[in-house]
């Protein structure tokens, strides 16, 4: 059912658990009783950072004066930056010259304590007067909202969805007025005015098919194009509703072209050129095929493509189609244990026979390149790498500007010329053309303090001293240096940093009179001793437990997701998976991770056909033991446990022996059970989102959690591995730590 409220507070990072200590400093009081300070609240997903306040010393008046980018989007057409982080939201307009905070963080005023997932993503229509955004709402549930940005209201659309860390299950049509989006295994259209209508087209008027949102793509002309099995369709926006009443009498739509491959909708993805005449196809980041639609028009059986096979460890693929109608190809991949990343482009030419063919090649980038995005235009490429802002000339590539002031976490593309820049220190308009820059507001504050008379706010930031202006929100250049020292008493009160009473922050400021009645009370509110995620409150830790047996087929999405999470897993490597996948083996080393024994063999222990005894336990644990060191150059930890974690007296005492731990099974999701499976174990068969969920309830201090690397035999429409980001979301927003094995008894 659609539900509408107004949006106030709706893009504030919303509650779940605080998972870094909550940590106030450097104090300084005016003769106003106003008071500066910073805090810092840690937390997996972003920079340590120390935000500026002021507020009276009574604590009332608390007003946050740096604005962080976690993350930025821009709203209404391009008029209004969107600022969110831990501490709220905020919105700069271009129009008004200001920052307003449209939502702050309850916690200092009314002190609650405050939970919180991942920031939002925020899929922000073209034209910036939409966005659609995933709360979450349980453990691994979620509901999908639509806000018009520009009447502050939003709806409900969709609930009980799967959540996810990473995407929004929609795409925008290029002049937003429509939208697609996946429910189940489902595409539905929509136009995002009509759910702030009194009256909506029920869903199965509005439905594409069956697919995900990777069989769905908005060409540049306004059509959708959809993947069905190995074939192509094209359907105007304006026969959308037609086509979805009468699919059954008139067609799916206008069959375009066919693709080399089944269309795999959860592996598999595409994309169409400006013109929608060449599409780029890769199937499972394995391999990828670029042809002009008309060359494979003519039948499945006529149409051959030569295909480019992409690095073996490619984690995820982007494709940005420039100006000149072809396209960067932008690939992320493990190497050597860490997450790297390679970009291509391709060449027009000619094949023997006279057809239209490409030649890939490899376009120069840092290893540690991210966040890439092309100008409104399609002739400017940019991306960051160490720290800095680079942008391309994307026809040539060839470098045109670079910006270096400050560490860049956030930027975006304000027009064809000036970008929007979100550093450690603050955030700027950039124009790359003029090569000026003007500092809009800061993002965090490591030097500040009152101006010689105690009135203004002063902060350094990129080599200047800046003034804080109390009614636009905005920094700027100030005309004197900081050169009062900080002040922590005035004729009326003394402000100190000491223990917090509940132990729920790591420290807290204290407000003592000095004159008058005497008191010492904290200067902002605190949540309850014990309250989730209290600083003093010992943390619980469990272990992430990879069985590698007979199948690497997730190994490199969980390798790429414990990396992007910082998170150090322990892996049980059998002798068979070393000898079919050397290099994700060695790629499991490189990242650092703990690497214990599942035994030499995949072999059925408990078989009665297999005479065991602890010669044969001892003779298979050094042989594996052997071939790892042989493979790594490294030993494996003296942990293990056989396939199937089965055991008995004679296999225990056989592991003591050989000096092994035997690593009993703990929780254990049902994460083997296929498709074909199923039908003889009824209600065993669980999606991702419930294992996720059932593990979650099933948490306890000490624990370990077993996860398959892969499945040798059947199928599944999801696979726990490719759920793990959001795994790892629920672990850390229940309280829990992630560490290796060994380090359970430890914390």
């Amino acid at each position: 059912m659609k539900k509408i409220f107004g949006s106030l507070l709706i893009c504030v990072l919303l509650p779940s658990m605080i998972f870094g200590a909550v940590h106030f400093s450097s104090v300084d009081l005016n003769s106003q009783n106003t008071l500066l300070f910073t805090v810092s609240a840690d937390n997996p997903w972003n920079p340590h950072y120390e935000a500026l306040f002021q507020s009276s010393t009574d604590g009332s008046r608390v007003q946050i004066l740096s604005c962080f980018p976690e993350r930025m989007e821009l709203l209404e057409n391009g008029a209004t930056l969107q600022i969110r982080n831990w501490f709220g939201t905020a919105r700069f307009s271009a129009q008004n010259h200001a920052l307003v905070w449209s939502s702050v963080t309850p916690i200092f005023d009314k002190g609650e304590p405050l939970v919180y997932n991942p920031p939002d993503i925020h899929l922000a229509s073209p034209d910036g007067n939409w966005s659609l955004y995933l709360r979450k709402t349980d453990v691994a549930r979620a509901e999908l909202l639509l806000v018009d940005e520009q009447n502050a209201i939003q709806a409900i659309l969709l609930e009980n969805l799967p959540y996810d860390t990473q995407t929004v299950p929609a795409k925008w049509a290029k002049d937003s007025s429509f939208f697609v989006y996946q429910k189940d295994d489902k595409v539905f259209f929509a136009e995002p005015s009509m759910f702030f209508q009194k009256t909506q087209i029920d869903e199965k008027y509005r439905t594409l098919g069956t697919g995900t949102i990777n069989s769905v793509y908005w060409s540049l002309n306004g059509s959708l194009v959809f993947a069905s099995g190995r074939d192509l369709f094209s359907i105007p926006k304006n026969e959308l509703y037609t086509r979805s009443l009468y699919s059954s009498v008139v067609g799916a739509g206008k069959r375009i072209g066919y693709l080399p491959a089944e269309f795999d909708p959860q592996r598999d993805k595409f994309w169409l050129n400006n013109t929608g005449s060449t599409v780029l196809y890769v199937q499972n980041n394995a391999n990828l095929w670029m042809y002009d639609l008309k060359s494979a028009i003519g039948g499945k059986t006529a149409f051959v493509a030569p295909y480019v096979s992409l690095p073996a460890q490619a984690v995820s693929v982007d494709v940005f189609w420039t100006a000149e109608n072809l396209p960067v190809i932008w690939v992320e991949q493990l190497y050597r244990g860490k997450l790297a990343t390679l970009a291509f482009g391709m060449l027009k030419g000619r094949t023997k026979s006279g057809r239209v063919g490409y030649d890939i090649s490899s376009l120069l980038i840092p290893l540690d390149s991210s966040k890439p995005a092309l100008s409104p235009d399609g002739k400017k490429f940019s991306f960051c790498s160490g720290g800095s802002l680079y942008v391309y000339d994307a026809k040539t590539w060839t470098p045109l500007e670079a910006y270096k002031e400050e560490k860049v976490y956030q930027y975006l593309w304000a027009n064809n010329e000036a970008l929007f820049v979100g550093g450690d220190e603050t955030i700027r308009s950039w124009n790359i053309n003029t090569k000026v820059q003007h500092v809009l507001f800061l993002s965090s504050a490591r030097k500040f303090g009152f101006s010689a008379n105690g009135q203004n706010v002063l902060a350094e930031a990129g080599g200047r001293v800046l003034s804080f202006n109390q009614s636009t929100g905005l920094w700027r250049i100030a005309n004197e240096q900081i050169e009062r020292k900080p002040s922590l008493q005035n004729e009326n009160v003394r402000v100190f940093i000491d223990d917090s009473k509940n132990g729920y922050y790591e420290n807290a400021i204290y407000v003592r009179s000095v004159s008058g009645q005497s008191y010492t009370r904290p200067l902002l509110k605190e949540p309850k001793a014990g309250a989730p995620g209290s600083f003093s409150v010992k943390k619980p830790v469990v272990a992430l437990a990879f069985d590698a047996s007979d199948s690497a087929d997730g190994l490199t999405q969980i390798l790429a997701t414990l990396a992007h999470n910082k998170v150090k897993g322990t892996f049980f490597i059998n002798g068979e998976f070393m000898r079919r996948f050397p290099t994700g083996v060695q790629e499991i080393v490189a990242a650092g991770h703990q690497c214990g024994s599942l035994f030499f063999t995949t072999m059925d222990l408990a078989s009665s056909g297999y005479a065991v005894d602890e010669n044969f336990i001892m003779q298979g644990l050094a042989r594996n033991e052997d071939e790892f060191f042989n493979l790594t150059g490294t030993d494996m930890s003296p942990v293990w446990h056989t396939p199937e974690y089965i055991t008995n007296e004679i296999i225990n005492s056989a592991g003591q022996r050989a000096g092994y731990e035997f690593v009993r099974q703990g929780i254990a999701p049902a994460d083997w059970v296929t498709l074909e499976m199923a039908h003889d174990m009824p209600g065993h068969y669980k999606s991702s989102c419930e294992l996720a969920s059932w593990i979650v309830s099933q948490l306890k201090d000490g624990a370990t959690i077993s996860i398959q690397t892969g499945i040798h035999n059947g199928t599944r429409n999801d696979y726990l591995y490719d759920y793990l980001d959001e795994l790892i979301c629920a672990i850390l927003t229940a309280g829990y730590d992630i560490v290796p094995y060994t380090q359970l008894g430890r914390k």
